[in-house]
């Protein structure tokens, strides 16, 4: 339930020497107030000289009697039917504004009512105070006797409030202090209606007609401005419904998705649990072996150090020797030495120009025996040449003899003889001996 916002409400009210009332308080609980009694305690007469009475200030016995008779003036309530010859009595209401972030705050308004039997009609006086309190702050009836109005002109000045003659001043400070209704006319219908609605038993008597009026009256017209922002409520109401069913729909639909979305968002946490898992088991890993390689690391260093100092060590023995080289360089020795090398590696050479000439004498002792076992199948040849050649000499002579041609006798006998084929014989000894002669050129080369 939303909190109420802070406004006026009635915190107490009072009758003094009105009536049969002395001096009597009525406290409020909330803004409201329940009278109980047997008929004739002075509960409508209460009401009577209360409210509305001391909203509008309005003396008329129409409006003060809530059956809505002419029976008795405000005169008869204080002189009482000629038993008073003059009186002088109050009534009052105090209201309280209450707001958290200050203390409350009151404000009283109230009438003074002064009654002669002389007078035709009662002379009020009406007050309004803010901060003092009937009672509290002040009196209205000091060792209890009413106030006159000059009294309370000057009791009411001196505590920063206001006193009025005329009701219509009156009501229009409480209109701006309490009600703020734009004008007097809607204070006076919602009083016309208040008035109406107390009567006794009204369902008994009920307009319903006036009723009906009344209820009309009190309501506000009705602002063409309101109106026309009213029907765009009424429109924006209408596209909001549907944009409501809209968004139902979606969010329907966006539940079924996160339905099927969380079932993949977990099969996917699994997926990435167990991937992290394994990530972990791997950096575990690579943990351990980053550790371990930081330990070769260190060993490495270690011998790394050991490797610079040996070779710082072993630049400065290299730079000793070759200054010891340079000198051994420079002395006697090392050039005989020197000569020596110079000697071995002639001697190297001519090993290897030996290994090689013995090498080319081994492919010319093969060249002679193949060149041999080609002229040994030359002469074979030739032989079988000759022999052929005598051969057909023989069958020539025969067929010479058979012709008588006496010159091949000659021949044969020449032949025979060796007389007449000497040249040939020479030509072919020369004739080998120039096959000889290239394969032993070649040997003795060798």
């Amino acid at each position: 339930m939303s909190e109420r916002r802070p406004r006026w409400r009635a915190s107490r009210a009072g009758i003094i020497n009105v009536f049969e009332y002395g001096s009597q308080v009525f406290e409020f609980g909330d803004g409201r107030l329940l009278l109980r009694g047997p008929n004739g305690s002075g509960k409508s007469k209460a009401m009577e000289l209360l409210f509305p009475f001391l909203f509008e200030g309005d003396m008329q016995p129409t409006k003060l009697d809530p059956f809505g008779k002419k029976a008795r003036k405000m005169k008869w309530n204080l002189l009482m039917d000629g038993r008073y010859a003059t009186r002088i009595g109050y009534a009052w209401f105090e209201l309280r504004h209450d707001d958290p972030r200050h203390t409350p705050q009151y404000v009283t308004f109230g009438v003074c009512l002064h009654a002669h039997k002389e007078w035709d009609d009662v002379k009020p006086r009406f007050f309004y105070v803010a901060g003092m309190r009937v009672g509290l702050d002040f009196e209205l009836d000091p060792d209890g006797r009413p106030l006159s109005r000059q009294q309370l002109h000057e009791l009411i000045t001196s505590l920063g409030g206001e006193t009025f003659a005329q009701a219509n001043h009156y009501q229009e400070r409480l209109n701006q202090v309490a009600f703020s209704y734009p004008t007097l006319k809607r204070l006076g219908q919602q009083i016309r209606l208040q008035r109406t609605l107390r009567r006794p038993q009204l369902s008994d008597t009920l307009d319903e007609q006036l009723l009906n009026e009344l209820l009309s009256d009190a309501l506000p017209e009705i602002d063409c401005d309101l109106l026309e922002r009213s029907s765009r409520r009424l429109e924006q109401i209408e596209e909001s419904r549907v944009r409501l069913d809209t968004l139902k729909r979606n969010a329907q639909a966006v539940r079924d998705f996160a339905i099927t979305y969380g079932n993949y968002a977990r099969a996917e946490l699994r997926e990435r649990r167990d991937a992290l898992r394994e990530a972990a088991a791997a950096a575990e890993r690579a943990l351990a072996e980053h550790d371990r390689c930081e330990a070769d690391l260190a060993a490495v260093q270690v011998r790394l150090d050991q490797t610079v100092a040996a070779l710082e060590q072993a630049e400065a023995e290299l730079t000793r020797l070759r200054a010891a080289e340079r000198t051994l360089l420079a002395s006697p020795e090392m050039q005989a030495a020197d000569e020596l090398a110079h000697a071995r590696e002639r001697a190297a050479a001519a090993g290897e120009q030996l290994a090689r000439t013995t090498e080319q004498q081994t492919e010319a002792a093969g060249e002679l025996a193949r060149a041999g076992e080609r002229r040994d199948s030359e002469e074979q040849r030739l032989r079988e040449a000759f022999n052929r050649f005598q051969t057909e000499l023989i069958r020539l002579g025969e067929l010479a003899d058979a012709a008588g041609v006496a010159a091949h006798g000659q021949l044969a006998a020449g032949l025979e003889g060796d007389a007449a084929i000497g040249p040939i014989v020479e030509q072919l000894e020369r004739a080998v001996r120039e096959r000889r002669h290239p394969a032993r050129w070649k040997l003795r080369k060798l």
